[in-house]
């Protein structure tokens, strides 16, 4: 039966067990560890314990380190980053509702978005596709490598992708 601790990686969070090496760990000590996913800080949830081999999933991962105040700066500077993120990425689709909930101007005239297959949808729907189309092609040719494995896709447009917009 091997030494553990539990460690989860979120507040409220399944608890993983870990080799803690010679380390002195208690409950809620912040730690560095080695996952399948890479070195990631989580906190002692459950202290150090003998365990039935049965109750350990795979190989058992080392406890690497006590996290520094250095780590502790680096894992908020990072959930701050995720945030902004997040935010970006909320404010995007919140736009696309408001455009799709009101009304369009084309020409001076109102129009009633009602989808892809209206008017603007459609044009909406040819925009997202071609940049997503050209980002696509774009990754591809920085990975030297096929990354869209399905067929080849279309030049990217050389022109205004939404008629009438510039």
């Amino acid at each position: 039966m091997p030494l553990c601790v539990g460690v989860a990686f979120k507040r409220v969070a399944k608890a993983y067990w870990f080799d803690p090496q010679d380390l002195d760990l208690d409950e809620e000590d912040r730690v560095i560890v080695e996952t399948t996913r890479g070195t990631e800080i989580g906190t002692v949830k459950i202290g150090p314990r003998m365990i039935v081999e049965d109750e350990i999933q795979g190989p058992l991962k080392r406890v690497v380190r006590k996290a520094l105040a250095a780590d502790l700066i680096q894992e908020r500077q990072n959930r701050e980053k995720a945030r902004r993120a997040m935010a970006i990425c909320v404010a995007a689709p919140t736009s696309a509702v408001a455009l799709a909930t009101g009304h369009v101007l084309a020409g001076g005239e109102a129009e009633d978005f009602t989808g892809p297959r209206s008017p603007w949808g459609a044009r909406i729907a040819r925009a997202v596709h071609a940049a997503v189309l050209v980002g696509a092609t774009a990754y591809r040719e920085k990975l030297g490598q096929s990354a869209l494995s399905r067929g080849t896709p279309a030049p990217p447009p050389s022109g205004p992708v939404v008629p009438g917009m510039h």
